[in-house]
């Protein structure tokens, strides 16, 4: 919804097609095209309801596996080669407002012929559309070059002849041609409903341009276009799509100056400074003379290290957790945050904070670092020892995101039962029951293991009355944020009860609080908590995607400025 208005998206993808047989579901990068407008869709900010319009029961499989549901399938008489792509999409939202009982004041048609269009295109046509009021629809559109009109030709008696209407300048440069040229792209529609409903077009009386740079544009509608597709996904896979050179001046304060790749890639934002090195208290004095901060999550950015004549324009974090960083402050400032939140193409390619996650469950449920300690002191005593098999045992999952979903496959593989409670999404996995209240989750499982992101929502998500619903013996993990579990409550409860607890996280683990100081002296002298350093994302593989995303994120954001 924006601004009270609701947003219908519709991705048109019919089964049938002339030139490129299935080019809806055709491979591109390893997943089907398809795919690629679902994903994207899902991280709009303004959508309310997603409709995959389709006449195939297999493109429904493949939509509902990248994450939408599909209620109905398509009318034949709107899956014609003859049929527009209005008068489809014109039905499609008939039927879904029939199918949810809502009416929609916005409906965009994400064309699934370009798989390179971003959620990003999405809701800035649906700004733009909201913004201005005498608008009907916002068309994306992308700048032609070598056919432009001027250069256009018609044959005639044989001979080559300028276009009616047109004459070229002979031996003109194509960036010289005027006035400047622009071809819709297969991307976005974004249309008031009265346009598609009653008028039955996408075009209106005021249509605004989305210019879309070449980079995200390739409309596969020839089989050279399939080909041409591939070879730009290659190209972005490599970060090789990036050819423009920014000015700003960059500041990296999280430590990256060793990865060659991210080097690269921060180079072409301009000049760059990198020191790792900079403490709490040097912050105020250093970062105000750069435009773009990359920041780690050790250090705190919030009102107190500002500047007025500041010159920051945008601060970067290569993490998913944002709490390092006051977003409501920086935001009253005009300041860009980017982060690795929502981005779950990435995250569900970073494995090593569920890695850690399942190190805690196996180093509690055997007494691992116990036994090793044991050793350590020459005794050989494993009886002393006892654990539990993991095989058979209930493990609850809090947050079934891109972690959560690791967790899960990592314990199925142990023949644990999974269950799941994410207020967010339907579970589509038969083999993870869900749980539509935390009660029963946390009254169900012999562990219970917190992957979510640090909101108001969840901010002590887990205090004193939920951990009295664990089973008297059970573990808990934690490797999200620590401000999830209330600390005070938890060490009341490691002190009355027997869980044993795994973390990787603490409140107050940047400013060293005194409950974080309790929690350190109890693990100190208790077995029953284990703690690690934040060590969620602390490989050499995780650093690297997370940072190489991160600056392609970070590029995107300079060329839409520029």
């Amino acid at each position: 919804m924006i601004n009270n208005k609701k947003v219908l998206v519709n991705i048109l993808a019919r089964a049938g097609s002339t030139s490129v047989k299935d080019k809806n579901i055709a491979e591109l990068g390893g997943k089907p095209v398809l795919w690629y407008s679902v994903t994207e869709a899902l991280k709009s900010k303004y959508a309310d309801a997603i409709c995959v319009s389709t006449d195939s029961s297999k493109y429904a499989r493949i939509a509902e596996e990248a994450g939408v549901k599909v209620p109905f399938l398509r009318a034949a008489k709107h899956s014609t080669k003859d049929s527009t792509a209005a008068a489809a999409s014109s039905w499609t939202t008939l039927e879904y407002e029939k199918h949810s009982g809502e009416t929609f004041d916005f409906i965009v048609d994400f064309m699934n012929s370009n798989p390179f269009k971003t959620v990003e295109d999405l809701d800035k046509c649906i700004e733009m559309l909201s913004k201005n009021k005498h608008a009907d629809t916002v068309v994306a559109v992308t700048r032609v070059w070598d056919g432009h009109p001027d250069r256009i030709k018609q044959i005639k008696k044989g001979e080559l002849q300028d276009w009616p209407g047109t004459k070229e300048k002979l031996e003109s440069l194509r960036q010289d041609l005027t006035p400047e040229a622009y071809i819709r792209c297969g991307s976005v529609y974004a249309m008031k409903r009265h346009v598609l409903i009653d008028e039955g077009n996408r075009r209106g009386k005021i249509s605004l341009p989305y210019i879309m740079p070449d980079e995200r544009v390739c409309n596969i509608d020839e089989p050279k276009d399939l080909l041409t597709a591939r070879a730009m996904m290659d190209l972005r896979v490599k970060g090789d799509l990036l050819e423009k050179k920014f000015n700003y001046k960059v500041l990296a304060i999280s430590k990256c100056d060793d990865l060659t790749s991210v080097k690269q890639l921060l180079s072409k934002l301009g000049t760059v400074d990198y020191k790792p090195e900079i403490t709490q208290t040097q912050l105020k004095s250093i970062i105000h003379n750069y435009n773009i901060l990359y920041v780690p999550t050790h250090l705190k950015f919030d009102s107190n290290i500002w500047q007025n004549n500041s010159q920051i324009k945008v601060i970067a974090t290569p993490s998913v957790g944002t709490d390092h960083i006051d977003i409501d402050f920086f935001n009253s400032k005009d300041i860009k945050i980017i982060s690795l939140n929502q981005q779950y193409e990435l995250t569900k390619t970073i494995y090593s904070p569920a890695e850690v996650a399942f190190s805690h469950l196996i180093n509690l449920s055997r007494n691992i670092l116990n036994a090793v300690e044991d050793v350590k002191n020459s005794n050989w005593n494993p009886s002393s020892h006892m654990g539990n098999e993991l095989h058979g045992k209930t493990i609850g999952i809090i947050g079934l995101g891109a972690v959560g979903t690791i967790m899960a496959n990592y314990c199925k593989a142990f023949g644990m039962n999974v269950i799941a409670y994410d207020p967010y999404k339907d579970i589509l996995d038969k083999n993870i029951k869900q749980c539509y209240k935390l009660i029963d989750l946390l009254s169900t499982s012999d562990i219970v293991s917190l992957h979510v992101n640090l909101t108001p929502e969840t901010h002590h998500l887990i205090d004193e009355i939920e951990l009295g619903y664990l089973k008297k013996d059970a573990i808990l993990l934690n490797t999200s944020r620590g401000e999830v579990i209330n600390h005070k409550a938890l060490l009341k409860t490691l002190h009355s009860t027997d869980i044993k607890v795994g973390l990787d996280v603490l409140e107050g683990e940047i400013e060293k609080t005194l409950i974080y100081k309790d929690l350190i002296n109890f693990c100190k002298e208790s077995n029953k908590l284990i703690i690690t350093p934040h060590l969620g994302g602390s490989t050499i593989e995780a650093r690297l995607k997370r940072s190489n995303y991160i600056c392609k994120l970070l590029y995107k954001w300079c060329s839409n400025e520029n």
